[in-house]
């Protein structure tokens, strides 16, 4: 079958493009990402989130830039960061210094889980969007001292108080919503009306986090494509779900063609 696909690349009149070929194994599991600050000090984890690339409920649509996610993730075996740490970040870390590299940021580990265990299918140096926005509110910590630590400007008796193991009880959900164009082409001008409120009475179990949107006097208005990102959090996955909904049904009462899925975070 390799041989057939082989020779089908150069009977199509790709001969130049498929002088080297790569061949992969198909890797089959379920997708999640595993998040890491690097810099100076150990290496702070930060979790597991679940993004859902897919347009509409069901996983069904064309992929897009991410449509929610949530954290953590319950499917995983208790010791999956000890382990995605032990086999990826620290080895790569070593490998970076025998180079003569030290990466400060953000480390995004995709990664392919099954019953034998986990690949990694990518590595990104940067967080993810929506996974970005669930993780900080399921994080208790200050993410802004967080990074502060990591390029050396926090004391260390600050950063070892940073990097403790934190309390990440209970669950978040992030729904995104997006123009109804996306993830196409944009066929026409769409915009539509927040108040600022909507965005400033944020809690520690509710947020919402602006992508393409622009101050308009004294309201916000939306862009094109991915626009705002609402994150609950609760005990449960069913009650973040709730907190997320409830918000994105008073935020989009008014709005005709808005798109987000109904199905992030359930069934979990």
């Amino acid at each position: 079958a390799v041989d057939e696909a082989i020779e089908r690349l150069y009977r199509s009149g790709m001969a130049k493009a498929a002088e080297t070929v790569v061949i992969e194994e198909v890797l089959r599991g379920r997708e999640c990402s595993f998040f890491v600050f690097l810099g100076h000090g150990e290496p702070t984890p930060l979790g597991f989130a679940v993004d859902h690339k897919r347009l509409s409920d069901g996983d069904l649509g064309p992929n897009t830039g991410g449509m929610g996610c949530y954290t953590p993730v319950p499917w995983l075996p208790a010791d999956a960061g000890d382990q995605v740490m032990a086999v990826v970040v620290k080895p790569l870390l070593t490998e970076l210094q025998k180079r003569g590299i030290r990466y400060t940021g953000c480390l995004y580990v995709g990664l392919m889980w099954n019953d034998e265990g986990f690949a990694v299918v990518e590595f990104n140096a940067r967080l993810g969007d929506p996974e970005a926005e669930v993780l900080a509110l399921q994080d208790k910590r200050d993410w802004a001292r967080l990074m502060a630590s990591k390029v050396g400007l926090l004391p260390l008796e600050d950063e070892k108080f940073l990097n403790q193991a934190k309390d990440n009880s209970g669950a978040s959900v992030a729904v995104v919503l997006a123009s109804s164009c996306y993830p196409y082409g944009e066929t026409k001008t769409e915009t539509y009306t927040l108040s600022h409120q909507q965005f400033h009475n944020q809690s520690k179990e509710l947020a919402s986090f602006a992508a393409a949107v622009r101050s308009h006097g004294d309201e916000l208005v939306t862009g094109k494509g991915r626009m705002v990102t609402v994150v609950g959090h609760g005990e449960t996955f069913a009650q973040a779900r709730e907190k997320t909904y409830a918000h994105i049904k008073s935020m989009t009462r008014d709005w005709q063609g808005v798109q987000f899925r109904n199905d992030i975070g359930s069934g979990v």
